[in-house]
């Protein structure tokens, strides 16, 4: 009121009329901030006309108490410190109404456990404001730019965290934070093998991964790992009859576990669960990698149609990857005219599309990996060997040998061997001896040294998200 446009310009981001306690403060206030859109000056003459043409003549004697009280003081300097205890004592009383309606909701809903807290925690959440600290001049975008421009001139390969598909790689630059990215096929197509590959691949490299399994038990996803690891046949693993791999499977399974792999492991997974324990994974891990499998699954209440469902569940994900900074990696069920199924929006929310496809007149063991969308490269048409007794996905050259993966071991204290929780050597962990027959397609690669980020393969149950 006394410091004008540019004390308002100041202080608007922090205050809403709701913010005042008293009803006559919230009236002074949406006047102002009406004057102010019409870029009307602001000053307390000004102000008290404007009461008397909104018929609010009584607001006057409110607006000479408060100038009284200011302007004999140094106001203009602190009105932003003013503006920021307004909000604060408007967010406790806020606080304090949410969480005693959580409380009365708590004694007497018969929701589940998780879903109530999940729920309570993106409530709380929503109560703080987004801050204009979001809003930078465009100046300070360009010089971030410049500045990933330079950094990534200094690096050689992608600048995100590697898939294992080297053509992959190079078309998306790695996986990068803030991106979405869809990989969608008919059931039984592979998508949760291929996310396994690619889960796998970025813990190897050090980044936290957090796996959301809605359709596979995560301990089924786990052997699928160790089978592709252990060039194991996955159903051996299933029977217990390993025979003389038992040593193998034993060095593999010391290798996964300590890989940087998060689980949810739960059938039940609404947006608000998806946003309040990838918050609270993020605060304690560093995430690189979040896998929704598979998002037609994930329960959202309250839409009318099963579409609009989906598109919410969609739109949860890429939340997720641009509040988080991390990629969310999305699987999708596919229709047989190659669309996602049951609503566009997942596609249109993602950053990167994938169609994992069979070839026409080809082999079991040949897939097509088609990139269909790509904001930022090249889209084209990948090709896959795929093993399904070893649960495992590679690249294949146009000769039709396997391209090495370009994946590097960057854990703390990976070493070149099996012991201390390093990179067993061999390709993609297989030993030579043992790789398998996969009739001229695949070549064999002399084991590097590589090194990576401890972490725990630990799981999280839907009830408590706290795994034994």
């Amino acid at each position: 009121m006394i410091g004008g446009l540019s004390t308002f310009d100041a202080v608007r981001d922090l205050v809403e009329p709701d913010d005042f306690r008293v009803e006559p403060a919230r009236q002074i206030w949406r006047m102002i901030c009406g004057m102010a859109n019409e870029h009307a000056e602001i000053d307390p003459i000004t102000l008290c006309q404007r009461c008397d043409d909104s018929g609010k003549p009584d607001l006057r004697a409110v607006i000479a108490n408060i100038y009284a009280g200011v302007s004999q003081g140094d106001y203009f300097r602190s009105a932003r410190q003013y503006a920021r205890s307004v909000a604060n004592a408007s967010l406790r009383r806020r606080e304090i109404v949410a969480l005693t309606e959580m409380l009365a909701e708590a004694q007497t809903t018969p929701d589940r456990e998780d879903d109530l807290l999940a729920r309570h925690a993106d409530r709380l959440h929503a109560l703080v404001r987004p801050s204009s600290d979001r809003v930078q001049a465009g100046s300070d975008t360009v010089d971030d730019l410049w500045d990933e421009t330079l950094r990534r001139s200094k690096q050689t390969g992608p600048s995100g965290y590697r898939t294992g598909f080297p053509t992959l790689d190079r078309w998306l630059h790695g996986l990068r934070p803030g991106k979405m990215v869809v990989v969608h096929s008919p059931p039984g197509g592979g998508k949760t093998a291929l996310a396994a590959h690619v889960t796998v691949n970025v813990a190897r490299q050090g980044g936290g991964v957090l796996v959301f399994t809605l359709e596979t038990a995560a301990v089924d996803i786990c052997r699928r790992m160790l089978a592709n690891r252990a060039s194991v046949d996955a159903l051996d693993l299933l029977s217990g009859a390993l025979g003389e791999h038992w040593a193998r499977v034993a060095e593999h399974s010391d290798f996964l576990r300590g890989l940087p792999i998060r689980w949810y492991d739960s059938p039940v997974l609404t947006p608000a669960t998806l946003h309040s324990v990838a918050r609270a994974e993020c605060r304690r891990h560093k995430l690189a990698l979040v896998v929704v499998d598979y998002v037609q699954l994930m329960d959202v209440p309250g839409e009318r149609s099963r579409e609009l469902e989906v598109n919410r569940a969609s739109k949860a994900c890429l939340e997720v990857a641009r509040e988080l900074n991390t990629t969310c990696l999305v699987l999708a069920q596919q229709n047989e005219d190659g669309a996602t199924r049951e609503s566009k929006a997942v596609e249109q929310h993602a950053h990167v599309v994938a169609a994992i496809e069979k070839v026409k007149e080809g082999g079991e063991d040949e897939r097509l990996l088609r990139v269909r969308k790509n904001r930022e490269g090249p889209c084209g048409t990948i090709g896959l060997y795929w093993s399904g007794a070893y649960q495992r996905f590679g690249e294949l050259t146009a000769e039709g040998g396997l391209v090495p993966d370009g994946v590097v071991d960057r854990r703390d204290g990976a070493g070149t061997g099996g012991q201390g929780g390093g990179e067993p050597g061999g390709v993609a962990g297989v030993p030579q001896a043992d790789a398998p027959d996969c009739g001229g397609r695949r070549k064999r690669r002399a084991p590097g040294a590589e090194q990576s980020l401890p972490g725990a393969g630990e799981a999280l149950s839907g009830r408590n998200g706290v795994g034994d």
